[in-house]
């Protein structure tokens, strides 16, 4: 499978020529950030009005659906043996399929540390998982110790530029 390749986006625009220009862009940007905030509310707004307008009818559907089924499935349960053909699991009622299944084992557990301590005092470490990965806050505290092991990499901090146009928050 071929690797893709990252490629970064292209500036288009030159490089400042003053700090009066800098500081220009940088209220520029808080603008626009500003801006993106205004639209994702509206956005938000409508998306909450829309939802508004559909949620009586979806849940007068959801209840009508819901009624329907167990309908079914008590007249499905009581006429079993009259639907289902030998050894099968699947009634086929024409305009649809009814099915009895069972879902598949599971495991839940309360108060795990109570739980393993009982695997261990009484023998059923079988039952424990023991989870083995390298340490990574041990290897940057000790670097040297794991630089000619293959495959360890360590990458040092890298500098990134930011940039954080003024903003008052209200509360």
């Amino acid at each position: 499978m071929a690797k893709k390749a990252k490629i970064k986006a292209v500036a288009t625009i030159i490089a400042c020529q003053s700090l009066e220009q800098v500081q220009d862009f940088i209220r520029h940007i808080g603008d626009k950030n500003r801006e993106v905030i205004r639209l994702q509310a509206k956005m938000n707004d409508e998306v909450a009005a829309i939802t508004n307008g559909y949620t009586e009818s979806i849940n007068g559907l959801k209840q009508e659906i819901e009624q329907m089924t167990g309908a079914v499935e008590i007249w499905c349960a009581a006429n079993r043996s009259k639907i289902l053909e030998k050894g099968l699991k699947t009634a086929n009622l024409i305009t649809g399929e009814v099915s009895w299944r069972f879902s598949p084992p599971s495991v839940s557990l309360r108060k795990i540390e109570d739980v393993l301590a009982s695997f261990k005092e009484k023998g059923l470490t079988q039952f424990i998982r023991v989870k083995e990965e390298v340490n990574k806050e041990v290897i940057l505290a000790d670097p040297l110790a794991v630089k000619d092991v293959a495959g360890v990499t360590i990458k040092s901090g890298q500098e990134f530029f930011e940039i954080k146009p003024f903003e008052v928050e209200v509360k």
